[in-house]
């Protein structure tokens, strides 16, 4: 079965992918959002995202160190159970299914396998100690070398023209898209800049703070308007405004209505 690590780093790849192609493919964005929504149904699944990104990410060169980190990623599981975490996976992987033979960076791919071996093993009455202790090596020593997602790159031979290294999509895709969005004014940086956080309490802030713009906005619109009937839909349109709320779900497209507004005023 393939790992929890295999199929975050397929779906993550793929939405970069479609960042940086000309042509948006919808479905590959729509993808990585419902690989999210279903993450953020199980604790389970959302802790395994968070050990998983925590460790691919991480660069310690103190052993002590690396080895308390990785102990207290590891702990973050000691509330479940092993069986919930094989029956979590498949439900994830029978939702998400992937091409197993896609190529893959050598790197990432044993990192993945020994750190799934080592939270399977961890969460197991009898577990195997040799395994646990193998895995738990080649986690500490993936911590444990600097830019280490790249370490095989240059050996890695890609079969498939269509993959590459992750760091090199997320980079390229960054770039293109400042390249490309340059000219964008303070209002629609800020919600680009919040769109990827997990803390809503930065969503929030920029929608209130768009929201009483465009309040604002109109009042001014109203006080200058030269007929009733305009002031009347501008003060329809202000009724509407002060009822709206953040809402997580629906975020992304109030937002966008707030700065369309805000941009034809």
């Amino acid at each position: 079965m393939t790992n929890f690590g295999t199929i975050k780093q397929h779906i993550t790849e793929q939405l970069t992918l479609s960042l940086l192609s000309e042509n948006k493919d919808n479905n590959k964005k729509k993808l990585f959002e419902n690989f999210i929504k279903e993450i953020k149904k199980s604790p389970l699944l959302k802790t395994e995202y968070c050990v998983y990104s925590n460790i691919e990410n991480q660069f310690i060169d103190n052993e002590n160190k690396a080895t308390r980190y990785i102990n207290e990623n590891i702990n973050l599981f000691k509330n479940f159970k092993y069986e919930n975490l094989i029956k979590e996976n498949k439900r994830l992987f029978e939702n998400f299914p992937m091409n197993e033979s896609e190529e893959k960076c050598p790197c990432i791919t044993k990192l993945h396998e020994n750190l799934d071996t080592l939270i399977k093993e961890s969460l197991k009455k009898e577990s195997d100690i040799n395994k646990k202790y193998n895995s738990f090596e080649v986690v500490l020593e993936y911590i444990m070398t600097e830019n280490a997602s790249k370490k095989d790159e240059d050996k890695h031979k890609i079969v498939n023209e269509t993959f590459f290294s992750i760091n090199y999509i997320i980079n390229s895709a960054i770039n293109k898209f400042n390249d490309k969005y340059s000219y964008f004014n303070d209002n629609e940086k800020e919600i680009f800049k919040v769109l990827f956080e997990d803390d809503n309490s930065g969503k929030k802030e920029v929608f209130n703070k768009i929201k009483k713009d465009n309040i604002n906005l109109i009042k001014r619109k109203i006080v200058e308007a030269e007929n009733t009937e305009l002031s009347d839909k501008l003060k329809l349109t202000e009724d509407k405004l002060n009822s709206m709320g953040y809402d997580e779900n629906n975020y992304i497209e109030d937002i966008i209505k707030l700065n369309k507004l805000n941009s034809i005023f």
